[in-house]
């Protein structure tokens, strides 16, 4: 019975679909739905008096380098967000981003698979990068009414 049970367990660790995750740990992200991605450290955002009222305000933006089975390297992303009309979800992050070799400006959809949503944060991943390379980020969230929040930026750096 033990080997039903291992048996059982190794078919359901294997498969072709290749998911990301979060800081929690969860794998909702799937990086085979999201465009090929590379871009992003960590940096803060600064209130400013200009933004909407009714706009997210990103206080936090982290990103790093890391390996998922299956799809290699990738950099993680996470903005930390204020959101008082809780309208995030429907929404999009616009990102620009370069490196030594590209440069590039997409939008990702806030839908919890290009994007994931956690209270306050939000994770995607960008697929087909060079960990030998520094990608910087500039990233706005658009929430699902349309307003914009301040602009943040981050570097993910390679770890010698």
């Amino acid at each position: 019975m033990s080997f039903s049970i291992l048996f059982i367990s190794m078919l359901a660790c294997s498969g072709s679909q290749n998911n990301g995750f979060s800081s929690l740990g969860q794998t909702s992200l799937d990086p085979d739905s999201m465009m090929n991605q590379s871009g992003g450290g960590t940096d803060t955002g600064d209130l400013d008096d200009d933004i909407d009222p009714n706009a997210p305000f990103v206080s936090e933006a982290i990103a790093f380098f890391a390996e998922v089975t299956g799809v290699g390297d990738v950099i993680e992303v996470h903005l930390m967000y204020i959101d008082e009309q809780d309208d995030i979800m429907g929404g999009q992050v616009d990102v620009s981003y370069y490196s030594s070799t590209e440069s590039e400006s997409l939008r990702v959809d806030i839908n919890g698979t290009d994007a994931l949503v956690e209270e306050g944060e939000i994770t995607f991943l960008f697929q087909d990068v060079d960990p030998s390379d520094t990608y910087t980020f500039d990233m706005k969230l658009t929430d699902a009414a349309g307003n914009q929040s301040n602009e943040i930026q981050a570097a993910a750096v390679p770890v010698n």
